[in-house]
């Protein structure tokens, strides 16, 4: 048994890498590990005695803030740690990643610690932040990992040496048919859909299905769909605020956009789902639309590839590398590309079928099992 301390976001509120941290800690207890995880957040650290210190195989907190750090690390200290696990993105840690990096950096002689990138490609040349933010990574943690080939271009060409693992996916059992008219009845779903879920901002491309569902609704009455767009805009705090209220924006703009051009016929929106009904929706979807702009790794990727669900997805690299021949491809940023090819799966279900048994297939290979296993190897190749 390997004891493993988890620095990431949490859930709530919804998060994707809080959901991917969630998941991989699930799969260590599964495997026989305890886990600690501390979340950002100022409240008082667990309280634990030698009597009943960590009896549960997931214990949480939420005080990862430097406010705190002299508590955790006495946490941590009688927690014994083998193995850090520093889920990192800048926007999604806010302040809390310089706690997260300060702890690391106190155990680096005694604990090994990966730093999982989520992020990298996009934000490590951000101007002064990413680079002064990536360096102290760098110093403070032994290991690093990246989820793409993009992500690993970047931080190799920042001097880390990474590896190269995939996101992981947990694939679900098959939703019952009652499950599946449960789930379309409470979202209204009375067509075939196209679904995009996720965080709301300009770069997941929802302006871009929009555009299209406009195109196919004036150039193929034919075909039946409807289009739902599942999610809300990412909160944010402190010097990270501006980006979230521009998110809130694009959101806006959206919906306007929707009822300025009499799209609400086959265009609707929901905020975030609940986690039944987020897996669910992706084996209810007839097609799973990722327009994504400049998003290098996506667990919404995953997600869909473990559903086994008909993917359509921007060509970009870090999803042509997660997706491979499990995905259409389309071109980026270009409304009319999506619209004829989802038109194309939409007239097609011999091809959506092939193309759901060949995301059934890739998920195979990228389980989190597996995953958490690699991770977990990776910390005993090297001493720290």
């Amino acid at each position: 048994m390997s004891k493993i301390l988890i620095l990431s976001p949490w859930a709530p509120p919804p998060d994707g890498i809080a959901d991917h941290s969630s998941s991989l800690a699930s799969t260590w207890t599964a495997l026989g590990h305890k886990v600690l995880v501390i979340a950002p957040g100022t409240a008082s650290p667990t309280k634990l005695s030698a009597d009943d210190a960590f009896t549960q195989p997931i214990t949480t907190t939420r005080s990862l803030s430097l406010l705190r750090l002299k508590e955790n690390l006495a946490v941590i200290r009688h927690f014994q740690p083998d193995m850090i696990y520093l889920a990192f993105a800048i926007p999604a840690l806010g302040p809390s990643l310089f706690a997260a990096l300060a702890v690391c950096r106190a155990l680096k002689y005694s604990t090994p610690s990966v730093l999982a990138c989520h992020e990298a490609s996009r934000e490590i040349d951000l101007p002064l932040l990413g680079p002064l933010v990536y360096s102290l990574a760098k110093r403070a943690t032994t290991h690093a990992v990246a989820f793409s080939d993009p992500a690993l271009a970047a931080l190799t060409s920042h001097g880390f040496s990474p590896a190269l693992l995939p996101l992981g996916l947990t694939i679900p059992a098959p939703a019952s048919p009652s499950d599946l008219q449960t789930l379309a009845k409470k979202y209204n779903v009375t067509k075939p859909l196209i679904l995009e879920t996720g965080f709301i901002l300009p770069a997941k491309g929802a302006a871009i299905l929009v555009e299209a569902a406009s195109i196919l609704k004036e150039t193929r009455p034919d075909l039946d769909f409807q289009v739902l767009i599942a999610g809300s805009p990412r909160p944010r705090t402190g010097i990270f605020k501006p980006f979230g209220e521009k998110d809130v924006a694009h959101a806006k703009l959206l919906a306007d956009t929707v009822k300025r051009e009499k799209l609400s016929s086959v265009v609707s929106f929901t905020p975030h789902m609940s986690s039944h009904d987020f897996q669910t929706m992706f084996q209810l979807a007839t097609i799973n639309a990722l327009p994504y702009l400049d998003i290098t790794q996506s667990s919404i990727a995953s997600h869909a590839l473990a559903a086994g669900s008909t993917i359509v997805a921007s060509d970009i690299p870090g999803l042509r590398a997660d997706l491979g021949p499990a995905a259409r491809f389309v071109t980026p940023n270009n409304a009319q590309s999506l619209a004829r090819v989802l038109a194309e799966l939409l007239a097609s279900p011999r091809e959506r079928n092939a193309l759901a048994a060949a995301a059934r297939s890739r998920a195979l290979d990228a389980t989190f099992t597996q995953v958490a296993k690699d991770l977990l190897a990776l910390t005993r190749e090297v001493s720290p």
